[in-house]
């Protein structure tokens, strides 16, 4: 009986472990990660010693219909943005008096995970202020 009680509860984490999607089922977006640094010095603006930037005023965002405010958000030591939609171009708002802009560059990934047949954007390049941006591991640097 005890037995019969263990593999009960044990059972659906070992189903689960084996499904790769499990915990994404048909969400069909990419995640990009990016900070803002001195062209100069490539001290980080906003997470460094001295922030020029406050955190919580960068942020991402778009002139697209429906999608109104912030579509990234901070971790305390990078940006990230989860991007449902393909957007072409955002706008990155820095501070009251200063907005620059992202275009955007993608593949389309089709995944089993993703239930659209088209499947997702997946961002190979973003160009800042009309430059590529580099990356470093999976988080774009933006030269400011």
């Amino acid at each position: 009986m005890l037995y019969k009680i263990i593999i009960i509860i044990i059972l659906p984490f070992v189903i689960n472990s084996c499904d790769p999607c499990f915990g994404e089922r048909g969400v069909c977006a990419d995640t990009f990660n990016f900070r803002i640094v001195d062209k100069a010095s490539g001290v980080d603006l906003v997470f460094g010693q001295i922030p020029v930037y406050h955190k919580d005023s960068v942020y991402l965002l778009t002139t697209l219909p429906g999608y109104q405010g912030a579509m990234s958000f901070n971790d305390n030591h990078k940006f990230s943005s989860r991007l449902l939609i393909p957007v072409d171009t955002f706008y990155l708002h820095v501070s009251s008096a200063d907005m620059d802009t992202l275009l955007m560059n993608y593949d389309f990934v089709k995944s089993n995970c993703c239930k659209t047949a088209e499947g997702y954007g997946k961002v190979v390049g973003i160009k800042y202020n009309g430059m590529n941006a580099d990356k470093q591991g999976d988080t774009f640097i933006f030269k400011k």
